[in-house]
């Protein structure tokens, strides 16, 4: 039985359901697949392209004396609930954008208290979170800083915009002085092009395979967001914030050069 997707493609109805993150069915690489799944090559795979992709020092300098590892989670979401039920005691409390996706909220909620932090069109405002910080002490008097603050900085949700580089440093620096977390919910860095990241697949695709895939999802993408765009601006009436012209994907090399100058050392 078809789902409401498949039966609105079927149907000539090129839908793509937002709601839920679901990809656009075009792009999904599973036809059908016969794979035995081990975490152990998986966990490799992922961290070769951490290496590739974000070039971390922990992972390109040698004898580092930090580690780097990654967990596999069963999805963002569930990444961001088992991080905040590790760092988070009764009074704790995480730095939210003043928006910021609902479920979010929730999740901190159910641990400890949730500090709104205003942002422009290019991110978190250094400024104000530096002052948040800085006059912590007698705005909550008793209360230990912030565990952490968390962001989206490629296809912030519910905004849409992505951090600009500088901006990006500019918190960093901030975090660091404060020794501040920064839990960075990275889920639409590489757009998502499946249900499932299958270790068989990835290594039969190899890294560059990966890279064009991940493109032509985003360049997909990007032709639907200016369709939907000029719709709304003919019918709607109303003046619509135009996303592609502001850095409609996040830029790798900006995003490189932050973390190769971030010295995590000190971390």
């Amino acid at each position: 039985m078809l789902s409401t997707d498949e039966a609105a493609v079927k149907q000539g109805k090129n839908l793509i359901r937002l709601a839920f993150g679901s990809p656009a069915l075009e792009t999904n690489p599973l036809v059908g697949v016969h794979f035995d799944l081990r975490y152990g090559p998986l966990n490799e795979w992922l961290l070769q392209l951490q290496k590739d992709e974000h070039r971390p020092r922990l992972l390109t300098i040698p004898d580092h004396p930090m580690q780097f590892d990654l967990i596999i989670t069963s999805g963002a979401f569930d990444g961001l609930r088992n991080a905040l039920h590790c760092l988070m005691n009764e009074d704790d409390s995480v730095i939210l954008e003043t928006e910021v996706f609902g479920n979010v909220t929730t999740a901190v909620q159910l641990y400890g208290t949730e500090v709104g932090v205003a942002h422009d069109d290019q991110g978190i405002i250094p400024g104000h979170l530096e002052q948040l910080l800085s006059t912590w002490p007698q705005t909550h008097p008793g209360r230990p800083l912030p565990k952490a603050v968390y962001v989206i900085t490629a296809g912030n949700n519910p905004t849409g915009y992505n951090w600009s580089e500088q901006r990006m440093v500019d918190i960093y620096s901030v975090c660091r002085k404060y020794n501040i977390l920064i839990l960075e919910d990275g889920a639409y860095y590489f757009l998502q092009f499946g249900q499932v990241v299958i270790y068989n697949v990835l290594n039969h695709w190899g890294y560059e395979t990966f890279q064009e895939k991940v493109t032509a999802v985003a360049e997909l993408y990007r032709k639907k967001a200016m369709f939907v765009e000029q719709v709304a601006q003919k019918h709607l009436k109303v003046s619509v914030r135009q996303l592609t012209r502001q850095r409609g994907d996040l830029k790798r090399e900006s995003a490189r050069k932050i973390l190769q100058q971030c010295d995590l050392s000190h971390h």
